[in-house]
């Protein structure tokens, strides 16, 4: 389950840094065309400006068969590889997933370990306490352990002794949360017969 914590919490974190990207050029923009507009305004003499000429032999080189001006090329840089894009746009959010992801991912500046193990736990309890249909795919989790089934050195599925010992941790850890949620330990000595009831019903529906 630390895996699958760890997993769309990089994709919270990227979509951020994705914000921050955006915010950053369009503030570039802005800058650029302020200082495009200040620099129409200071007239025509620097049109005409010898130095200029000087600028635009040193930034060419003449081409002996036209005596045209053939500018330096630069070469193109690159564009980094995302590595997260399919991750973004494949997993599957529901209801409210995604802002107590947010929450989780917030509350790990603020040094407050009450509010980050709450907030770890709703997180947790949002993937695990909820339907899919007829559309199993629909669950971030289930999609999640469908990918953790593909053996990453031969990119085949793994075989069963090599994967179900993973699920028995999973569906461990899922009934230990699970009964955490909805019956909290510290609230366990003043359980009622309506908590019991609304415990198994849960434990019935999911």
């Amino acid at each position: 389950m630390i895996r699958f914590v760890c997993f769309y919490l990089r994709i919270v974190a990227d979509e951020e840094r994705q914000v921050d990207e955006y915010l950053a050029q369009r503030d570039r923009a802005v800058d650029a065309d302020v200082d495009s507009a200040s620099g129409e305004d200071t007239g025509t003499e620097s049109e005409y400006d010898d130095s200029e000429c000087g600028d635009r032999d040193r930034e060419g080189t003449v081409d002996s068969s036209d005596g045209g001006v053939v500018p330096h090329r630069q070469p193109r840089s690159a564009a980094p590889a995302d590595k997260m894009k399919d991750a973004r746009e494949l997993f599957r959010w529901k209801d409210n997933q995604k802002s107590l992801a947010v929450q989780l991912w917030l509350s790990l500046g603020d040094g407050n370990t009450a509010t980050q193990t709450n907030a770890l736990l709703d997180s947790l309890a949002s993937f695990i306490l909820t339907g899919y249909g007829t559309d199993e795919f629909s669950s971030g989790l289930v999609q999640f352990l469908a990918v953790l089934g593909i053996d990453t050195q031969t990119k085949r599925l793994r075989t069963a002794k090599n994967y179900s010992y993973i699920l028995a941790g999973v569906v461990y850890c899922v009934r230990v949360l699970a009964v955490e949620k909805i019956l909290p330990a510290a609230e366990r000595d003043d359980q009622t017969d309506e908590d019991r009831e609304h415990f198994l019903d849960m434990r019935q529906k999911y």
